[in-house]
């Protein structure tokens, strides 16, 4: 697949076979939705990568925000986090690698699913815009947390970061919610 790729760039199937491999491997979930958004960006897209797509972000969407901070089952530390009552410092759990990117997953995921099913998305106080604000702002915290440990920042490199990016710009360009995700973050 990576050979096609070399040799047609433009076209979408081997993006999602990539997917397809790294899905089933297990090894490595931020490579298989960069691959399936590849297979969905380009020129001659693959159709079936957007539905192999939506159907990994199905497993990341129910996730708890208590599996990444157990102090959040606190149901007073959850309301102080959504209602943005008191400094969130408190709640920072310094996060693995690997949580730090579900994390950034699945708030794609939660987002990517807000803006397929428009009547689910709230005004401006419903419970899905207080949901991704207390993920975003977990991740937010958690992340400059992450990147100040010089043993974890080098985890972190730049082929995930690029992969991170690329995600992000094509949820923004191709999602209804764009405008309310770049407003949280």
């Amino acid at each position: 697949y990576l050979h096609a790729i070399k040799l047609v760039p433009y076209l979408g199937h081997p993006y999602n076979q990539l997917g397809i491999l790294f899905e089933t491997s297990r090894t490595n979930q931020l490579s298989t939705i960069f691959y399936y958004v590849r297979s969905v960006a380009c020129r001659y897209n693959f159709p079936l990568a957007s539905t192999n797509m939506e159907n990994f972000f199905k497993k990341l969407v129910d996730i708890p925000l208590t599996r990444y901070n157990p102090s959040l089952n606190n149901p007073n530390s959850i309301n102080n986090l959504l209602n943005n009552n008191e400094p969130h410092l408190n709640l920072v759990v310094k996060l693995s690698h690997k949580d730090l990117i579900n994390l950034y997953l699945q708030i794609n995921a939660i987002i990517y699913y807000m803006s397929k099913s428009i009547n689910a998305l709230p005004n401006s106080t419903g419970t899905n815009s207080q949901r991704i604000s207390s993920y975003i702002e977990l991740f937010k915290t958690s992340f400059k947390a992450f990147v100040s440990t010089p043993l974890q920042r080098e985890k972190l490199d730049s082929t995930q970061l690029s992969q991170m990016i690329t995600i992000l710009i094509f949820l923004v360009t191709q999602t209804e919610v764009s405008s309310f995700y770049l407003s949280i973050i």
